[in-house]
């Protein structure tokens, strides 16, 4: 995991899309992970309870075994740039809400 200042950068999950939207909860004849496979997760993912649970909920749906499912998140994780700021913030950054405007959303 990408720690500063006691903060962690971690991936939630990696969902496939179709015409439809992000399918879940998939009937397929995919094997389960591990619980190597998952536990080896824990250090991008936070932890192998969520790992079971993206391949469970997306992961089925991927047409992917899990080590080529888990191979992909991790690629996709260390192709991520990160802000500056979120390797060596001194102050606290916030955003504001989703519901407030911008003046190019009117």
């Amino acid at each position: 995991m990408r720690r500063r200042l006691g903060l962690t950068w971690t991936v939630h999950g990696l969902w496939p899309q179709d015409e439809q939207g992000w399918p879940s909860y998939c009937r397929t004849p995919a094997r389960d992970p591990s619980k190597a496979e998952t536990a080896a997760m824990a250090d991008i993912m936070g932890g192998a309870y969520l790992a079971w649970y993206q391949w469970k909920k997306h992961g089925r749906c991927s047409g992917l075994d899990p080590a080529d499912y888990f191979a992909l998140m991790r690629d996709a994780y260390a192709r991520v740039t990160l802000p500056r700021c979120s390797n060596g913030c001194t102050k606290r950054s916030s955003f504001p809400p989703r519901w407030s405007r911008t003046p190019s959303s009117k």
